[in-house]
């Protein structure tokens, strides 16, 4: 089956990834310097929240400040790897490079499935609280937007691919007289 789109958002493909893997870049940065401006702060917005709740042991309150921080730790990660798979992104753009862009492709298909399980984690955590459902739409938002940057780069991946065996293919043919 070969989904493919014609252009991204009004722009040609070349276009929407490039503005696709800018916005990545810049969104991936923005989202690092935040986490890592608010990991000290954790344990006393863990403290302020626990004040008003008085619902944990000191015990339970340093386990979930640690699995905050946690958390918070693998987003950064993951932040700083979406960083570096757009920037792969925008030279396999430039450099008019197919298995570049493949590579973004397959991480962007890995995003995907990840965002599906995120999506199923929050459905089936709203059986047992109803306010995780709009964390599910979320999701599932998430994932069509997702679904969609993947075909646009796909899309530009079997252009650029085309684009390559054309010349490939137009220096081996003889010239008219």
């Amino acid at each position: 089956m070969n989904w493919r789109v014609s252009s991204c958002c009004c722009f040609s493909l070349r276009t929407g990834t490039l503005l696709l893997g800018y916005f990545g870049v810049i969104s991936g940065i923005i989202a690092s310097l935040g986490i890592l401006f608010s990991l000290p702060f954790i344990k006393d917005w863990v403290l302020e929240v626990e004040k008003e709740n008085k619902l944990l042991t000191p015990e339970d309150l340093e386990a979930l400040v640690k699995y905050v921080q946690i958390i918070l730790i693998i987003v950064l990660v993951l932040c700083v790897l979406s960083v570096l798979f757009n920037f792969l992104l925008l030279i396999g753009v430039y450099q008019e490079k197919p298995k570049i862009i493949k590579i973004c492709v397959i991480v962007s298909i890995i995003s995907c499935v990840i965002i599906l399980l995120g999506a199923v984690v929050y459905l089936i955590g709203s059986f047992i609280n109803p306010q995780l459902m709009g964390s599910f739409v979320i999701e599932l938002v998430a994932l069509a937007l997702q679904v969609y940057f993947t075909m646009v780069f796909h899309s530009y991946y079997l252009e650029v691919i085309e684009s390559v065996c054309s010349k490939r293919d137009g220096s081996n043919m003889p010239r008219e007289l």
